[in-house]
């Protein structure tokens, strides 16, 4: 009998003109279904958020949370924390929505505490749509 290894698999297939389907791990299923990038037209309409990583003397990690204004370049928020989980951003957008409104946009990249369900659970029950790309980027 045959072994068929992973280069034998991808050889035949490429030779059928068939292409193998990249399996993608479930909590970043997300984010294939948001929208593209809106166009910034005034302050608190879009959003920027991602994380600062830095250590502390003894060489200890931490992470900051930082929440952009992206007409008005304001940090609406610079949360820091040891370490950061998907309701902790929530958290935080939830206290910054009370104190400044709701951004029709929110800016942001791929990582595990935004790429999940339960940042698309808060926007969609926000009404805020989110913008899956670069945060730095105009």
């Amino acid at each position: 009998g045959w072994i068929v290894n992973h280069k034998r698999t991808y050889r035949l297939y490429r030779d059928e003109g068939l292409s193998i389907r990249p399996k993608l791990p479930k909590r970043k299923r997300a984010w294939r279904y948001r929208q593209g990038r809106p166009a910034v037209g005034g302050p608190n309409e879009v959003w920027a958020m991602d994380f600062v990583s830095d250590g502390l003397f003894d060489g200890r990690p931490f992470r900051i949370l930082a929440v952009v204004d992206c007409h008005t370049r304001e940090a609406l928020s610079l949360t820091p924390r040891a370490t950061f989980r998907a309701f902790q951003v929530v958290e935080v957008l939830d206290a910054l929505v009370r104190l400044r409104g709701r951004p029709k946009s929110l800016r942001v990249d791929n990582g595990p505490e935004f790429a999940g369900r339960m940042l698309d659970q808060w926007a969609y029950l926000n009404g805020v749509e989110i913008d899956f790309s670069r945060p730095g980027k105009p």
